[in-house]
């Protein structure tokens, strides 16, 4: 998931895991694909607020296919508990880990969470 405002990213990598203690291993990360594709989304990002109003597009780049579209309460071990919305490109599959996002984070009052396709750019 990419909403493009500061460079802001949230990257979710999973492993499927079909013998004991395969899963004790760490998965790594593989680098960001910075190559644009042929579509764009809204854009946005915003904390203290459920409200995110698109401030333009986004170019969607390598495997992000789709728009997604999030609002919702993140509370984490240390931090205060903050509003959170945005708006940007996410590959096929981006909406479907829901609240399981980031490990050890509470997303709590999930006000908008929606996945639509990118909008193609047309020459």
């Amino acid at each position: 998931m990419n909403t493009g405002q500061g460079n802001k990213q949230v990257r979710v990598v999973t492993e499927c895991c079909y013998k004991d203690n395969c899963n004790k291993d760490s998965i790594e990360v593989p680098p960001y694909n910075i190559t644009r594709n042929s579509f764009i989304c809204p854009v946005c990002y915003t904390y203290e607020a459920y409200d995110c109003k698109s401030e333009g597009y986004i170019a969607c780049r390598g495997h992000e296919i789709e728009c997604f579209d999030f609002a919702a309460t993140i509370l984490r071990q240390g931090w205060s508990s903050l509003k959170y919305a945005m708006m940007g490109c996410t590959t096929k599959g981006g909406c479907s880990i829901g609240q399981r996002i980031i490990p050890g984070t509470n997303i709590t009052d999930v006000t908008r969470l929606s996945c639509r396709p990118a909008i193609p750019i047309t020459h």
